[in-house]
């Protein structure tokens, strides 16, 4: 009878942490210091215009990304 009440109560104990955690919200200096240690991504003009221009280039990868946004469920 005491290991199940003992069992009880550390499982009430658990569960009512649980909840007590999982709905605490941070506080704003918190989120604005997690804010702070974003990286931005920097993408020079240089390397977009690459891009585009290979991506115009390869007309048999262009057309099997086309077929496969169509039927995406069709064997290859």
């Amino acid at each position: 009878m005491i290991f199940v009440l003992l069992f009880a109560s550390i499982y009430a104990f658990l569960i009512l942490s649980i909840d007590s955690l999982s709905s605490a919200t941070p506080s704003s200096t918190a989120v604005d210091e997690e804010l702070k240690t974003v990286k931005r991504l920097n993408v020079s003009q240089e390397s977009i215009d690459r891009m585009l221009k290979l991506s115009e280039e390869n007309i048999e990868v262009k057309s099997l990304f086309d077929e496969a946004r169509n039927n995406p469920f069709a064997e290859q």
